[in-house]
């Protein structure tokens, strides 16, 4: 995800950020980082762990940026939403001309074997989460790669 970033872009929003996994990545390459989710208490905590990033507590569906962004990312996030196909149409909305929409994981799970294979995507996460904390400069995209969970990767540009 972090290669599509494209050259000369200064700003992201990582859509569904949740433990902000992402935005932390994000903000070691970008200086404009906006994230934002729904839950209003993993927001909470994120925030008070890392600054360089702009947490915003809402619904990318409906709340008002007033901007758009050089790389838009979503991570798990899309299948939540009641209508993607609305939801892919904002995302490209908030893009701004030249720059990216990365969404990885579209797909609503509909097997067992979907089911989990979402579990390890969930432990897999936490495990990043928790190692780039402890490590500080722990880059999560290089210890991801070659990971046996399957990743659908979709890069669009403008």
């Amino acid at each position: 995800m972090l290669g599509a970033i494209p050259a000369g872009a200064v700003s992201a929003l990582d859509v569904g950020t949740g433990d902000g996994l992402l935005a932390r990545e994000l903000a070691q390459r970008l200086p404009d980082v906006t994230a934002i989710d729904v839950d209003r208490d993993i927001v909470g905590s994120t925030r008070a762990e890392f600054d360089a990033v702009d947490f915003v507590v809402g619904d990318v569906m409906t709340h008002e940026f007033h901007r758009q962004f050089d790389v838009v990312a979503s991570v798990a996030t899309l299948h939540h939403l009641d209508d993607l196909s609305a939801a892919l149409r904002r995302l490209a909305d908030l893009t701004s001309p030249g720059g990216v929409l990365v969404v990885v994981g579209l797909a609503r799970p509909t097997r067992w074997s979907d089911f989990a294979m979402d579990a390890v995507g969930v432990i897999q996460h936490r495990w990043l989460s928790v190692a780039s904390r402890a490590l500080g400069t722990l880059r999560a995209d290089s210890l991801a790669a070659g990971t046996l969970v399957p990743r659908d990767i979709s890069v669009r540009r403008r």
